[in-house]
């Protein structure tokens, strides 16, 4: 997954195919230095 504003590529491991937790997000999101209303304006 790669930031939209900034390019960072923000890798998410998920060996087992399924969906990915929301807190399991939430601290992907967080480690990258994006904020919460930035992601939701990147996602509509």
């Amino acid at each position: 997954m790669r930031h939209p504003l900034t390019g960072v590529k923000v890798p998410i491991p998920n060996p087992h195919q399924g969906d990915i937790d929301w807190s399991l997000t939430k601290r992907i999101i967080d480690q990258a230095g994006i904020a919460r209303e930035e992601w939701e304006r990147a996602g509509r």
